[in-house]
């Protein structure tokens, strides 16, 4: 798995996240962002609303799922 820094502008929905610090988590499908707050769902930790600016988010490559 390949994970990439983004501007936060470049995460949308249907794209895959990790959270530094919550890799135990797994990968989180973004479902929704509304202003600096991302709702994803993530395979260990189900559904999760983080906030941009206190997280450390990468983007996931598709090629590295």
């Amino acid at each position: 798995m390949m994970a990439t820094n983004f501007p936060s502008q470049l995460i949308e929905p249907g794209c895959r996240i990790v959270l530094k610090g919550r890799e135990d988590w797994g990968l989180g499908l973004v479902q929704s962002i509304v202003g600096e707050k991302v709702t994803a769902n993530f395979e260990d930790a189900g559904k999760q609303v983080i906030l941009l600016s206190a997280a450390d988010v990468s983007v996931v490559t598709p090629a590295k799922f």
